[in-house]
């Protein structure tokens, strides 16, 4: 299937902290893109940083999870849509075989 230059929509939840939500991300995204289940998430010991963060494909189990981190962890959350655009494979499990 070719998925070259299609978008899909998706949800993140994100720590409600001012402003200049997108530079804070860029710097430091797991200080503010909020993860489920953060022990099984790849991590990178050089740089302090996960590897790899969440997305809602519905946006109930994403409001879901952002009030249960905001009754729990008593942060202020949002959730943000975003849109996901593929671009070319580079990579294919399939040619290793």
């Amino acid at each position: 299937m070719n998925l070259e230059n299609k978008k899909v929509k998706a949800y993140i939840v994100v720590n409600k902290d001012g402003d200049n939500l997108i530079e804070k991300i860029k710097n430091d995204p797991f200080a503010y893109i909020l993860n489920e289940g953060n022990f099984e998430m790849h991590f990178n010991e050089e740089t302090s940083s996960y590897l790899s963060y969440a997305f809602y494909t519905d946006l109930d189990q994403a409001k879901e999870f952002a009030s249960w981190w905001t009754g729990n962890c008593g942060e202020f959350t949002q959730v943000r849509e975003i849109e996901i655009a593929f671009g070319k494979a580079i990579y294919d499990s399939e040619k290793d075989y």
